[in-house]
């Protein structure tokens, strides 16, 4: 770790402002210490002064201090490595990182805790109660199971075809965007009753349009790094006041913007490992409006109020990818869908206590969409690198359908799948392949209509006009206006 080509860069790259600190004795070694600082906190490097080995690293936590004593229960604390029984230039056999399965073996995401053995003398009901149990296992083992395909990635490129409009339906192109105007088109809503669009330009501005296409304003995010992508949320909190959000994966803030897009809060304050998504409710709660973040890198997620104040953290996920409002519990009360790397759906309530985790059997999800009139509901599982498939579900785990999508990774971030109003009026679900192409599907899985894209797709929205059905679809050089009907 201390041997670098060039003596000049640090082996932290954010680190600065490096300074010894004194000798100390370590396991009878004795030790220079080397202090870094960086945003994180100090980064001392503990080295043996006799064969300039690593022996200890004590970790930057100050940005982590209150997740890590979040009852303000100690004074001081620290978290360091220990490096023991160091063996430089050995010769290494390489079986012995190989991980041998045994017959009937499995390789999961994570370790599944199997139900407790039913008493020999168990009566009905609670035979009954562990029949449930192991069927609820073996749904979780099920989904945890790390497919071969999986594990020899290859990755899959996604190729735009040619354009081919849908067959049953008829497109009408209303408008289109210059690059005058957006030059990077993203994340696209239709929002205000159908009234207002807005689209994401190059992750630096929010640029909004009415419906006619017409130009009504560009309102700017506070000056940060990233130039293309972003995800944008909306809601209306109990007073009619709508509220706005713009953020992005991989991004390091969220920038909340009230209605007359006054750039009141950005959030957080302290740098992480990257934003995986960012949530406002379809009705914020009176006098206390609230959005909730994920995270990558272990932080899970975390609710706070508008005004900047942490009201929760949930730590029980790694990498979130979407967050979601979800059906209601028994007692009527909210609660939130999260997808994260484990594949599963973590329930969580209002106050952001875990509930408990759905399992999809055999499917592992990354993105959800919900229908809140019928126990139905549309996700977006992964077959294996590049292929995906969405699944119908129940509220209780059950698949119900599945349709496979065409071949490729998602390289933006389009929404993958959302509850979409159909020309006839009805409801169905629409799927944004990788390639471009879009699906629309009937509450049963069957294919209603597709449009295949001539560009890979960076947003789209739909909704319903005086005129129609909207499409919007953007791409890195339009957002592009489409008038649907029967």
């Amino acid at each position: 770790m201390l041997l670098t080509e060039d003596p000049e860069q640090p082996i932290f790259s954010n680190s600065s402002q490096h300074k010894l600190l004194r000798e100390k004795e370590l396991d009878g070694n004795t030790c220079y210490r080397v202090q870094s600082k960086s945003p994180e906190g100090n980064r001392v490097l503990w080295i043996s002064k006799d064969d300039c080995i690593l022996r200890r690293m004590e970790i930057p936590i100050d940005n982590q201090s209150d997740i890590l004593d979040a009852e303000d229960r100690f004074l001081k604390f620290s978290i360091w490595i220990d490096f023991r029984n160091i063996t430089l230039d050995s010769t290494i056999d390489a079986s012995s990182f190989e991980l041998a399965v045994p017959t009937g073996g499995r390789r999961v995401r994570r370790f599944i805790a199997p139900p407790p053995e039913v008493p020999e003398n168990a009566d009905t009901e609670t035979l009954t109660e562990h029949r449930r149990l192991v069927a609820e296992y073996e749904r979780a083992i099920s989904a945890a199971t790390i497919k071969d395909s999986i594990l020899n990635i290859e990755f899959s490129r996604p190729q735009a075809g040619p354009e081919k409009l849908p067959k049953l339906w008829k497109l009408e192109q209303l408008w289109q965007t210059s690059s005058r105007v957006v030059s990077q088109p993203g994340n696209v809503l239709l929002v205000n009753n159908a009234n207002q669009i807005l689209v994401l330009d190059g992750g630096q501005s929010i640029v909004e349009f009415d419906i006619q296409g017409n130009l009504v304003d560009r309102h700017e995010l506070p000056i940060h790094e990233v130039q293309k992508g972003g995800i944008l949320r909306t809601s209306v909190d109990s007073q009619g006041q709508p509220w706005y959000l713009a953020s992005g994966v991989g991004w390091q803030q969220v920038y909340l913007f009230d209605e007359s897009w006054q750039n009141i809060l950005t959030f957080p304050e302290k740098k992480h490992s990257g934003i995986g998504d960012v949530y406002l409710g379809d009705r914020a709660e009176k006098n206390n409006p609230t959005f909730l973040v994920g995270y990558w890198g272990g932080l899970g997620i975390q609710g706070g109020t508008f005004d900047g104040r942490r009201l929760w953290a949930n730590r029980s996920m790694d990498h979130v990818l979407q967050i979601t409002s979800g059906p209601p519990d028994i007692k009527g009360e909210t609660t939130i869908w999260c997808t994260s790397t484990r594949g599963t759906i973590l329930v969580l309530t209002a106050e952001g206590k875990t509930s408990h985790e759905l399992y999809i059997e055999d499917q592992a999800l990354m993105a959800v969409a919900r229908n809140p009139k019928k126990d139905s509901h549309c996700g977006l599982a992964i077959k294996s690198s590049g292929w995906y498939s969405a699944v119908g579900f129940s509220e209780d785990g059950l698949k119900q359908w599945e349709y496979p999508l065409p071949p490729g990774e998602y390289v933006t971030q389009a929404p993958r799948i959302q509850r979409a109003d159909f020309p006839d009026g009805t409801l169905g679900w629409l799927l944004c392949a990788a390639n471009g192409s879009l699906h629309w599907l009937d509450h049963e899985g069957h294919l209603v209509d597709r449009f295949d894209y001539d560009q890979l797709i960076t947003g789209v929205a739909m909704g319903t006009v005086p005129d129609g059905t909207l499409l919007l679809i953007s791409t890195d050089q339009h957002l592009t206006a489409w008038l649907v009907q029967l």
